[in-house]
């Protein structure tokens, strides 16, 4: 138990980010609950649920050091991090503030890197 506080710090983020999407997708219902894009709004906020139970099934994993967990969220933080970076571009293409996505780039990678490790990794596959 080595990488006892990276992992945790990991965990933290991943409940940060369900609980951010929890919050936008409750959000977005009440937002348009009496409008024609209701439908529209009630396919996103759904995904926005969906990711955010998969990120506390990801939790659950990390924190009882499943081999599946490990895989699962390396995959989960390839796609995140592929998404920054499409928000970056769009950013900058629009004009538009682009700071959170550069921090999501930063944290991504940080993820990745740290979860790859070859040490983490005999941790979770004892």
């Amino acid at each position: 138990m080595r990488h006892k506080i990276g992992i945790t710090i990991i965990i933290c983020l991943l409940a940060l980010g369900s609980l951010y999407n929890i919050l936008v997708g409750i959000l977005t219902l009440s937002e348009y609950y009496a409008s024609e894009l209701f439908n529209a709004a009630g396919a996103n906020a759904a995904m926005k649920f969906a990711l955010a139970s998969f990120a506390l099934a990801l939790i659950y994993g990390l924190y009882k050091r499943r081999g599946w967990a490990l895989f699962l969220s390396i995959a989960f933080m390839c796609f995140g991090l592929l998404d920054s970076i499409w928000t970056l571009y769009m950013q900058i293409l629009l004009g538009y503030p682009y700071t959170i996505a550069a921090i999501a780039i930063a944290l991504f990678s940080l993820g990745i890197y740290y979860l790859s490790r070859r040490s983490v990794r005999e941790e979770f596959y004892q």
